[in-house]
């Protein structure tokens, strides 16, 4: 046996055949879209994949070709990992002071969650709603939540994957006021 074959023998058996990420393939495929920009929203970065007034375009699973011309810039948020593995997708309306980030909880074609899209730059929910709407189909529309922009930076700041992207720490806190209320 070679000096090499042992070495990666060795390592096989340390690492119980899982390679570090740097010898095997990348896990996920890089973003289907070509960046035509960067843009910062409220101390976000966002790799901007269409902007205002371009025309997004794709095939859908039966193979049927779409388009969709920008309302708004579309991307993501840079250094976010979504449900998708890719970084969590974003519209950015024109409210540059919006106090809250609204979260589509998207659906597939057969109403199941799909990944989370925040509407950045919108002063409320129904103009987030109309915001999504003008550039998908209802049948994608899921609930949206709204979250607070702090709070949306924070959970960013994790690193971790999001999905279902939600102000869980606002929710727990009224559930645990409930639970003092009632037990008085």
């Amino acid at each position: 046996m070679t000096e090499l074959a042992q070495r990666v023998a060795r390592m096989e058996h340390r690492t119980q055949g899982k390679y570090p990420e740097k010898l095997t393939e990348k896990k996920h495929p890089p973003k289907k879209y070509k960046l035509e920009g960067h843009m910062s929203f409220q101390g976000l970065r966002i790799a901007v994949e269409n902007k205002k007034g371009s025309t997004r375009s794709g095939h859908d699973k039966d193979g049927k070709p779409w388009h969709t011309l920008m309302k708004a810039p579309y991307g993501y948020i840079v250094g976010s990992k979504g449900a998708d593995d890719e970084g969590v997708d974003c519209y950015v309306g024109p409210s540059k002071d919006a106090v809250n980030a609204y979260v589509v909880h998207q659906k597939k074609d057969n109403g199941d969650y799909d990944e989370d899209k925040v509407m950045l730059g919108c002063d409320s929910l129904d103009e987030a709603r109309k915001l999504y709407l003008v550039h998908n189909t209802s049948k994608f529309l899921g609930p949206i939540k709204e979250v607070p922009m702090e709070r949306l930076k924070a959970l960013l700041s994790e690193k971790k994957t999001l999905t279902k992207i939600s102000s869980v720490t606002y929710a727990g806190f009224a559930d645990e006021l409930t639970a003092i209320w009632s037990s008085r």
